[in-house]
């Protein structure tokens, strides 16, 4: 028995009349059967038998398909004029050829398909391009395209105008500044040359220091050299008196050129320094007398370890201690300020132990040093500064309360001047040992809580709680430099090294930064390995080479630098 499809092509093949429209596949194979529909993406008119298979693979099963009632009927020869070609960009190889009403969306057949399958309003771009009703969009189209032609034509002068204003201002500005620099050019010829022959007199000192090193110790070898050359030959002659005479001489000698040597070790450091600019430049002339200045630093960067802590806990305790201020007394013995115990204790560095504490009427803030024998202690609330003696027992006994007008925070002492900071209003004060204000600075600070002052007395720093910051004045209270860091916050205690590095605790940023004395960053002691937490206060002992950090609990945490 034939098939419907086998009766269909052989009743097509016998017609004498053709198709309006025929299927596509079947023609490229040679049969003309009629369209019993058309898929839109591959633009082909397909018979009832390609129709129906044509969803089943899956590269066609989303294709959309029209049937003989909805299948294009403008095209001649079933060739499509105006078709479209627009790519579309959700689905690779589909063209926009559709255009929903509903959502005033174009898309391909797979848009369509997955998104407005239930839509009415679902127009066939080729059926609808040419209908008269979209003449009033095109009108209204190239309507705003002119205009926007026009406005940007009338924008394209303004810029052009702007263009020459730019050039103009320009010359200007550069004839300015190259007037300027020509009035100058000479003052900072002056003043460079001026930086530069201190530079080249450092190096020519190094040098000649180190030459005078090296001949010293070629000097030290050479005659250790001969008394080991005569012991060796007494000891090979096996003149036992005449080595016994030479031992106990040549003893002295080598002792001699021991210490000697040790004097070369001692003096076997180079100078480093850098260039620091000068800041202001206002009044060049009048204002600027030096390019800059040299700063002198350690040969070698230091690097940070552990090194224990010191355990400042007392059996009078009320509560946890808060040590908000540490002062070495020497190399082996620190002071520190235990704030809400209000207590002053001294420990003992080599054995951690507390060797002596007093207690205050008063909740104590900073402590300095003033000799051997003499401590200075703020009390903010109480608006005094109180001396304490340190007996040849160690023990602490209060000499003599100065008072002070104001809240007084940190303190430091530098040649027979404290110099102490204040809140509310914040400004440090420079006063002598009885209390008398020598100097008074006031550079808008917020809540000033502690101050060091460098080692030749020439830089005064302020750790600015308030503002978290830290501000670097001279010794006049000008202004030199500003420091803020993100990763320095809830700035506390503040000190400096014989090298003119600074440090600065951040209470609430769990770390302590070291700077130069200008600022410039060296390097961030973290927590973690070394054990930072919430660090109140800090001091440096030059002799070990050591940092000590007070923080919000009983232990003081030792850094040593190497």
């Amino acid at each position: 028995m034939e098939s419907d499809t086998e009766n269909t092509k052989t009743a097509t093949s016998s017609s004498d009349e053709s198709p309006e429209f025929t299927c596509n596949p079947c023609a490229a194979d040679g049969v003309a059967l009629p369209a019993a529909g058309y898929c839109s993406d591959c633009r082909e008119y397909l018979c009832t038998d390609c129709f129906r298979v044509h969803c089943r693979p899956s590269v066609t099963r989303h294709h959309v398909l029209m049937d003989v009632t909805s299948m294009p009927r403008d095209v001649a020869g079933n060739v499509i004029n105006d078709m479209c070609t627009e790519q579309c960009s959700k689905h690779e190889h589909k063209i926009v050829e559709y255009y929903c009403k509903t959502h005033e969306e174009l898309g391909c057949s797979v848009c369509m398909t997955t998104l407005h399958r239930s839509c009415a309003d679902v127009d066939y771009v080729p059926d609808i391009a040419g209908d008269i009703k979209h003449e009033t969009e095109i009108n209204h189209l190239i309507k705003a395209l002119e205009e926007l032609i026009d406005e940007a034509r009338v924008h394209k002068s303004k810029v052009e105008s702007h263009a020459r204003t730019i050039d103009i201002n320009g010359k200007i500005a550069v004839s300015k500044i190259q007037n300027m620099r020509k009035d100058v050019n000479a003052f900072f010829d002056k003043l460079e040359e001026k930086i530069l022959t201190e530079v080249t007199e450092m190096q020519v000192d190094d040098v000649n220091k180190v030459e005078k090193l090296q001949e010293t110790l070629e000097d030290i070898s050479g005659k250790a050299s001969i008394l080991l050359r005569d012991v060796d030959r007494q000891l090979k002659q096996k003149q036992m008196c005449r080595l016994f005479i030479v031992i106990k001489t040549y003893s002295k000698t080598a002792k001699d050129l021991r210490d000697n040597l040790e004097s070369v070790m001692r003096k076997n450091i180079v100078r480093r320094y850098e260039f620091v600019p000068e800041k202001k430049i206002i009044d060049l002339e009048n204002m600027i007398m030096d390019f800059g200045e040299l700063i002198i630093k350690e040969s070698s960067v230091k690097v940070p370890e552990s090194a224990g802590s010191l355990n400042v806990a007392s059996n009078e305790d009320q509560g946890m201690p808060n040590i908000s201020g540490i002062k070495l007394l020497n190399s082996f013995r620190i002071v520190a300020v235990d704030n809400p115990n209000k207590i002053v204790k001294i420990v003992n560095i080599n054995t951690n132990k507390l060797e002596s504490k007093i207690s205050c009427d008063g909740n104590p803030w900073d402590v300095t040093k003033i000799d051997e024998k003499t401590i200075a202690v703020t009390f903010p609330n109480m608006s005094n500064i109180t001396f304490y003696s340190i007996e040849d027992t160690h023990s602490l006994s209060q000499s003599r309360i100065i008072k002070v007008d104001g809240n007084c925070y940190g303190i430091d002492h530098h040649q027979g001047s404290l110099y102490v900071s204040f809140n509310n209003p914040g400004s440090v004060k420079v006063l002598d040992l009885d209390g008398k204000i020598l100097e008074k600075f006031s550079q808008s600070f917020g809540v000033p809580w502690y101050v060091a002052v460098s080692a030749d007395g020439r830089s005064i720093y302020v750790s600015d709680s308030g503002q978290n910051a830290v501000t670097l004045m001279d010794s006049q209270g000008q202004v030199k430099n500003t420091f803020k860091d993100a990763s320095l916050l809830g700035i506390r205690g503040i000190a400096t090294d014989r090298s003119g590095s600074v440090y600065v605790c951040g209470w609430s940023s769990n770390n302590v930064m070291q700077m130069t004395s200008y600022f410039s960053k060296e390097q961030t002691l973290q927590d973690g390995k070394l054990r930072i937490g919430r660090p109140y206060c800090v001091a440096y002992c030059d002799v070990s080479d050591r940092l000590f950090i007070g923080m919000s609990n009983d232990h003081l945490r030792i850094i040593q630098f190497h």
